[in-house]
């Protein structure tokens, strides 16, 4: 990375672990466990957040079907549905429920050795959708209804230039992710939150009573995040 390329500060980073399917025997040290000591004994809360990672990047409800038709048309994207895999006989009494965290997530070490044509398709299609994005050009971004910083498009577009075999998944990934909060709204995955989640995680309902109208909205909030959930009126008569 050049010094000339400068950074704008940030109020709060978010951290997110990415999901291993539950057969890997270390999923739960390197998933939960992980992100619980993070939070607790390293990060603070005020300048750092760690999450799980959302399972659903590329299905027709993540924020790829949410940048416009011509990153689509272009980079042919796809939508991709739940992966389902058999279980081992040894795992077939464990409760049902697992199957539901078995998304998008990292193979296990034994299945490395099987076909895992749609997990790398998966991540072929974040590297393409990153240096996309990355190489826009002014009105691109415009139509996807976002924007880039400058100073990050330039210092990628030199990595990119630099190195042909740079690797842009992972990231591509992390820039999904980032999408994902702003595009997709807020979603019932399960989050790593601090010991004490309410000062930070809550649902608030604020009420206003006219003689003949009443008033309610909810909103969701979620850290440094407001979901507005619902809003009703209702004729009080008092």
């Amino acid at each position: 990375m050049n010094a000339e390329h400068s950074y704008s500060s940030v109020d709060r980073v978010v951290v997110r672990l990415k999901q291993m399917d539950i057969q890997n025997k270390y999923a739960k040290q390197f998933t939960v466990d992980l992100g619980r000591l993070l939070q607790r004994q390293v990060a603070n809360t005020e300048t750092c957040i760690v999450k799980m990672s959302q399972p659903h990047l590329h299905r027709q409800s993540g924020p790829l079907f949410r940048l416009g038709d011509q990153i689509l048309e272009y980079l042919k994207l796809k939508a991709f549905g739940v992966l389902r895999r058999s279980r081992p006989k040894k795992n077939l009494k464990t409760s049902s429920r697992h199957d539901e965290d078995k998304r998008d997530v990292e193979p296990s070490d034994d299945e490395w050795q099987q076909p895992t044509k749609v997990y790398h398709s998966k991540k072929n299609q974040s590297a393409n959708v990153f240096g996309y994005i990355i190489e826009a050009d002014k009105e691109q971004p415009e139509e996807m209804q976002i924007s880039i910083d400058g100073s990050v498009q330039s210092c990628w577009c030199e990595r990119i230039r630099d190195d042909s075999r740079v690797k842009l998944d992972d990231v591509g990934d992390a820039l999904l992710h980032a999408l994902d909060e702003v595009l997709c709204g807020s979603t019932n995955f399960k989050q790593l939150v601090p010991t004490v989640p309410s000062v930070h995680v809550n649902r608030t309902i604020g009420i206003v009573i006219f003689p003949s109208t009443t008033y309610w909205v909810v909103l969701q909030s979620r850290w440094n995040t407001f979901v507005f959930e619902n809003f009703r009126r209702f004729d009080s008569h008092l």
